[in-house]
């Protein structure tokens, strides 16, 4: 799939407040402005932007099943990693995706689930 098809994927299954053009543009807008880079694994797209010193933020569009999307968040988690971040962290929606946090990064990393006004937060100790 090209990087177009996974986000417009992710959009049409994966988001319900969003559309394919506004996901665009927020993706340019994070690149461009916010010096954020674009890291593909398979077919998930992550948007990864440093946050002070040592930590970044990363926005997964997937187009992947959920198995392969946790095993390509942890590919760009040793790429963090090696980047020098000592935390990774992500806001998101769907509960589901805390699932499967919890299932393949078990003694893997060290992370944190949290609760917010728009869903929830998980902090990955790298």
């Amino acid at each position: 799939m090209t990087p177009e098809q996974i986000l417009r994927y992710d959009v049409e299954h994966n988001q319900e407040d969003i559309t394919f053009v506004q996901a665009l543009q927020r993706m340019n807008y994070e690149i461009k402005n916010a010096n954020a880079r674009l890291v593909r694994e398979g077919d998930t797209l992550i948007i990864l932007k440093t946050v002070g010193k040592d930590s970044c933020e990363f926005h997964c569009y997937n187009a992947d099943t959920p198995s392969n999307l946790a095993a390509n968040v942890l590919k760009f988690l040793e790429l963090a990693k090696k980047l020098g971040y000592a935390k990774a962290f992500t806001p998101y929606k769907n509960p589901a995706v805390s699932h499967l946090i919890e299932k393949f990064f078990t003694g893997k990393y060290k992370f944190r689930i949290s609760k917010t006004d728009d869903g929830f937060r998980a902090e990955v100790i790298l």
